[in-house]
């Protein structure tokens, strides 16, 4: 059985629903209610507002609530926002945020996390360490005269700088 979904922090989850509401708070204004479940099989809702109200701080500062709730649509790759059926066993990455008042809110990220396929991984990383070489330096047995000596390793190897 899914249990409440109380994570701060960011993850991806399958969109469960996506419906018009009735706003929560501002009666005449619409909501969307977008519901997820976690792959640890958590559940949670996201509300977009589609009031008439502006921003008053932050980087969204001025805009309509309306305008930033579609271009969150937008993001998530919903264009007729009338439709919001296509969302629906979507994944799609959200974050969890306590308020002031110490609720969960959760929001949708404008960052996507997009597994990367092995050949790729193995591309980038070459080109950032160049070609891993495989010379494995094959274990010679030290001579007593080197034990006394303090030589265990081939001097350009000793990690004691001596």
């Amino acid at each position: 059985m899914p249990t409440k979904c109380e994570r701060e922090d960011s993850f991806n989850a399958t969109v469960q629903t996506a419906k018009w509401i009735q706003h929560r708070f501002d009666e005449g204004q619409l909501e969307v209610k977008i519901e997820f479940l976690t792959a640890n099989d958590e559940v949670g809702s996201v509300f977009l507002d589609f009031g008439d109200s502006f921003i008053q701080s932050g980087n969204n500062a001025g805009k309509r609530s309306c305008e930033l709730s579609r271009e969150t649509l937008a993001h998530i790759g919903i264009q007729d926002i009338g439709n919001l059926s296509p969302l629906v066993g979507q994944v799609v990455g959200f974050y969890g945020k306590i308020n002031s008042k110490g609720f969960i809110n959760f929001f949708i990220s404008k960052y996507s996390t997009t597994e990367v396929d092995q050949i790729t991984v193995q591309n980038k990383l070459a080109m950032l360490f160049g070609a891993q070489q495989s010379t494995v330096q094959q274990a010679q047995p030290v001579s007593p005269a080197k034990q006394a000596q303090g030589q265990f390793f081939p001097p350009q190897q000793n990690p004691f700088g001596n």
